[in-house]
């Protein structure tokens, strides 16, 4: 998974790597070349990561699965 911040300051989280769109001031994932059939992003805490800005590249980010607690 990735991490990129839009022009407009909102932290996105990405399933493929996204590209940077110079038009729009937005990331967008190349659908055509992606397993996925669409852009599929998730809008996430725009406080997190602030070393990331628009002109940063994607961060590339690991999803660990905790084991489950009854506690």
């Amino acid at each position: 998974m990735w991490i990129a911040r839009d022009k407009d300051e909102c932290l996105w989280l990405f399933i493929d790597k996204p590209i940077r769109s110079q038009t729009n001031g937005w990331w967008e994932v190349d659908t055509q070349n992606s397993l996925l059939r669409d852009d599929v992003c998730l809008q996430i805490n725009g406080d997190l990561f602030p070393e990331l800005g628009w002109e940063d590249e994607p961060i590339e980010v690991e999803l660990v699965i905790l084991p489950f607690s009854r506690n």
